[in-house]
């Protein structure tokens, strides 16, 4: 994870949390960007 590129890990509803509890231990400086309902009605995306 320590690397200059873009990742995109796609995730269940249910891990996500755990998910970025983990990015934040390996690396705490990671921007890190969420997106939901991706190309629907209702899409919304965290920064």
């Amino acid at each position: 994870m320590h690397e200059n590129s873009t990742l995109i890990i796609y995730e269940s509803p249910h891990r996500v949390t755990d998910t970025l509890k983990t990015i934040a231990k390996i690396d705490a400086t990671r921007q890190v960007s969420l997106g939901r309902e991706l190309t629907k009605k209702f899409e919304q995306i965290v920064n």
